[in-house]
């Protein structure tokens, strides 16, 4: 993924963090556990792709994106 510009993976949701263990994507439960953090660890000057069901609420991280 390096070679094509990809620096960071974050994975939200209790299948996409099971999936995740033992890899290099950091991985949340919960979208609030997302926000949190991502509020905590601003990003800047990237571009970011947000791709998941409205089950999971993924809209609530457009405030800290």
């Amino acid at each position: 993924m390096k070679a094509k510009g990809i620096k960071k993976v974050f994975l939200v949701g209790e299948n996409f963090s099971k999936a995740a263990k033992g890899s290099k994507f950091k991985s949340f439960k919960k979208t609030d556990e997302a926000l949190a953090f991502l509020k905590k660890n601003k990003i800047s000057k990237s571009k970011i792709l947000v791709k998941g069901s409205r089950g999971i609420k993924l809209e609530m991280l457009e405030s800290v994106l």
